[in-house]
């Protein structure tokens, strides 16, 4: 078991929902012997319900993203008298009784100090609530880069990233009618994306990056990162 709380959480989005629906099913049951409150109960299941909700909302906004830019792009450059349907509407999973409070790992890591201070702790609750488990190490399908991006002159864009082990990533740009366009496969960081800006004005540009694999894209893909060109 990591010696750090912050090794605990795995730092990967779906091994933070592994464990934080985890803690939602099984909490209740161990919280009283591990001298928690019914508050703090709650709050983590609240936790739990919130993260769960906003990666669905997330992909779901996501598609629609998609489908907003390829009816921009139809009623743009389609030729006049092209069958169209309706403006796309964006409709959002059902949100229940989900609520939202700033800083679920801030308190899932004071929540794990205190269960592992507990003289209840024990291994088979630490399995039940995900804080010990076989692998303390990300398996790379679970790994997701980290991605910083700044403007510099000339129209170069920096990209920063965080390796984690692997070897390469793959950096893709996500463009405007919705598809993405791979740049490069770096090892090191960070890459420069030398591309001009058309007209030599401001630019508007997404990126993403994903770790490799046997030159295979393996884990999720980075949080999108949004800069504007310095031509």
């Amino acid at each position: 078991m990591a010696n750090e709380d912050k090794d605990v959480i795995p730092t990967a989005e779906e091994g933070r929902n592994t464990m934080l629906q985890l803690m939602k099913l099984n909490l209740p049951v161990h919280g009283a012997t591990l001298g928690l409150t019914n508050a703090e109960v709650a709050q983590t299941v609240a936790d739990a319900n919130a993260y769960a909700y906003l990666r669905t909302w997330r992909d779901a906004a996501e598609a629609f993203g998609k489908e907003a830019s390829a009816f921009l792009n139809l009623i743009t450059d389609e030729e006049p008298g092209t069958p169209t349907s309706d403006l796309p509407t964006f409709d959002p999973p059902p949100l229940g009784d989900v609520t939202f409070l700033v800083g679920i790992v801030r308190r899932l890591r004071l929540l794990i100090r205190k269960i592992k201070a507990s003289a209840n702790f024990n291994e088979s609750i630490g399995r039940d609530l995900y804080i010990i488990r076989d692998s303390e190490r990300t398996p790379n399908n679970e790994k997701k880069p980290t991605l910083e991006a700044a403007a510099l002159v000339n129209d170069k864009v920096e990209l920063k990233f965080n390796k984690q082990g692997m070897k390469a990533v793959r950096i893709r740009r996500l463009l405007a009618d919705g598809t993405a366009q791979n740049l490069a496969d770096p090892t090191t960081s960070p890459f420069i994306d030398n591309t001009p800006s058309p007209n030599n004005q401001p630019e508007k540009r997404q990126y993403q990056a994903v770790y490799l694999e046997n030159n295979e894209p393996v884990g999720q893909y980075s949080d999108i990162v949004v800069v504007v060109t310095t031509p």
